[in-house]
């Protein structure tokens, strides 16, 4: 199971120094800019320069990494601080690694195997972390309509929960 981890100046500084060295290597096939503005999100989130509401998680390349092999942007909706029935909690973005885009040094067929993993692990912060009853996650690539659709259809199993898609978001209701 992949965990997910709240970035902090070490994941920050290894992440940067690895995503930029492989970008370097890899200049001219991969823009830096679509990293590069993950990354700069990540800085502004460890320096407290960020929304309160907005938080930024690594998910590591292997358990004893401190390397993001994605970056997730979530944002916390609280309009009642005080109760978790009123509040969201939304999956904005997940930025792979560099390396999942270069067809090189890397299996990016992992890629649709972990992001399964990636939505469970935000799922749990809803019961602590950043309490709430809804998950909703925005459906962009790496995790498009159509991959969207089949978490839809696996999480509609569990009974715990309600299912529903409304344009490009799926919505997790915790019953």
């Amino acid at each position: 199971m992949h965990t997910i981890i709240k970035f902090d100046a070490g994941i920050l500084e290894c992440t940067q120094r690895e995503w930029r060295e492989f970008l370097d290597r890899q200049m001219g096939v991969i823009p830096a800019s679509d990293y590069e503005g993950s990354l700069l999100k990540a800085e502004q989130f460890v320096q407290k320069k960020s929304s309160p509401y907005e938080f930024i998680y690594s998910v590591p390349k292997d358990q004893d990494s401190c390397v993001a092999d994605l970056i997730l942007t979530v944002m916390y909706a609280a309009p009642n601080r005080h109760d978790a029935n009123d509040a969201w909690l939304k999956l904005l973005d997940v930025r792979p690694a560099p390396w999942y885009n270069s067809g090189v040094e890397y299996d990016a067929t992992r890629l649709p195997e972990v992001l399964p993993e990636v939505i469970v692990e935000v799922l749990s912060l809803t019961y602590e972390t950043h309490p709430s009853s809804r998950l909703k996650i925005y459906g962009h690539e790496p995790m498009g309509r159509e991959f969207l659709q089949a978490m839809a259809g696996t999480l509609r199993k569990i009974s715990a929960l309600s299912i529903s898609a409304h344009g490009n978001w799926l919505v997790i209701d915790k019953k």
